[in-house]
């Protein structure tokens, strides 16, 4: 559930029913979320 009471399922539906066309986009998470929590992200 988000800040917005909504879950990720929910925002897609709204979005296909606004005819939107990220509707069905693929999720992208950023790399950066993939690192543990206090580890600096380097290059």
């Amino acid at each position: 559930m988000s800040a917005v009471g909504m879950t990720k399922s929910q925002v897609r539906e709204v979005a296909r029913q606004l005819s939107l066309p990220v509707a069905d986009k693929p999720a992208a998470p950023c790399l950066a979320s993939r690192v543990p929590f206090g580890e600096p992200v380097t290059p």
